[in-house]
């Protein structure tokens, strides 16, 4: 005799997979603002977790992510600007803002989403790196920059801020005083002296702090708008980009002009600069209207790169910091975004979409080409 169990019939309702809903798509962690350490040692980035954001970290050799924020609310306070010290042993970041609006709000107020009876304001962080330890309230602030020495630099009000994140009780002050408004502060690699930009309107200066007994130093000023300092290995020397006053050649709002612009290089020393490079006076050679817009670095080999769309195609280009004829690093059929100096100089890693296959040009790759 053989016994068997009959089948067992199953609605077919049963073993459909469950619906898949718009909360759930809503409910994928996003992960954003990827920053590296200048070593390559340590990672961070932001994670939006159900409208909860936090900053996630991991370091060599593992790589092990973990939390290094505890934010419980969806209150729309975004978390922007991570910013690793040049060892790797601090985390600064901002909290709050709305960084990419085409404006600020009127009053300049930060928002607000959840009706927050206490005004939420932006405000600069210190990530809690060390095992069982909380991230800080520092002060009120924007746009930090940290120095070699535990300096950090920030703005408040269009002016620049300071801050030791090295000594115990050390207590916010202005740095100095700028008759403009500040932005795009950036460290020396010595960490003794602080390059930014005064825009004073329709021009702005390439401007250097050396400390408070001394008067700030303005590059080769004129009445054109200068931007992106970077500086040179030895803390010498700054490169920067000018372009034409925004008021010179104006056209009338919808007529479409050429935008000239070159790399210039100062010494610091003098204030004196010489120019490196200049674009060609038309449409496409304009100063790039993307993401880093020049993306202006100073690589090994005393060489400086960019990037420019001269060819209808936004490409790398290197030239000496000395000035000359510069060299194309990538061809055409492509769009360069999101570059990278390697820690060593000697190369650039970028984004961009092209591959080996058709599709490729509507999806990008990471790629590696050397500065010269």
């Amino acid at each position: 005799m053989v016994a068997f169990a009959a089948p067992v019939a199953t609605p077919v309702a049963a073993l459909a997979a469950p619906a898949f809903s718009l909360e759930d798509a809503l409910a994928a962690p996003f992960l954003s603002d990827l920053v590296a350490s200048a070593d390559g040692r340590h990672l961070a980035w932001v994670r939006t977790d159900n409208g909860r954001r936090n900053i996630w970290v991991a370091s060599a050799p593992g790589f092990i992510p973990r939390a290094v924020t505890q934010f419980t609310a969806d209150d729309g306070q975004e978390l922007t600007q991570l910013t690793w010290s040049p060892t790797g042993a601090q985390l600064v970041f901002v909290r709050g803002g709305d960084h990419d609006g085409n404006w600020a709000a009127a009053g300049n107020l930060a928002p607000n989403p959840t009706g927050d009876a206490a005004e939420p304001k932006v405000t600069l962080w210190r990530a809690g790196l060390a095992a069982k330890t909380k991230a800080t309230k520092i002060t009120e602030g924007d746009a930090p920059a940290l120095s070699a020495g535990g300096q950090l630099a920030f703005l408040r009000d269009g002016q620049v801020w300071a801050v030791s994140l090295v000594t115990a009780g050390a207590v916010p002050r202005r740095l100095f005083f700028d008759r403009g408004k500040a932005r795009d502060l950036v460290w020396s690699p010595d960490g003794s002296k602080l390059a930014f930009v005064s825009g004073r309107d329709d021009h702005s200066f390439i401007t250097i702090w050396q400390g408070a007994t001394k008067p700030l130093a303005y590059m080769a000023p004129s009445t054109a708008s200068d931007g992106d300092p970077v500086w040179s290995p030895d803390s010498r020397r700054i490169a920067f980009t000018r372009r034409q006053s925004a008021l010179d050649g104006y056209a009338g709002f919808l007529a479409q002009t050429p935008e000239p612009w070159s790399i210039h290089v100062a010494d610091i020393a003098t204030g004196a600069a010489r120019q490196a490079w200049a674009s060609a006076t038309t449409l496409r050679a304009s100063y790039p209207d993307v993401l880093g817009g020049a993306n202006l670095h100073w690589g090994a080999g005393d060489r400086l790169v960019f990037l420019s769309a001269e060819t209808n195609w936004q490409q790398l280009y290197s030239v000496p910091a000395s000035g000359g004829t510069a060299t194309r690093l990538t061809a055409d059929g492509f769009m360069v975004e999101h570059v990278t100096l390697t820690p060593d100089r000697s190369a650039l890693v970028f984004s961009a979409n092209t591959g080996p296959f058709p599709e490729d040009d509507t999806r990008r790759h990471i790629l590696r080409v050397g500065v010269a």
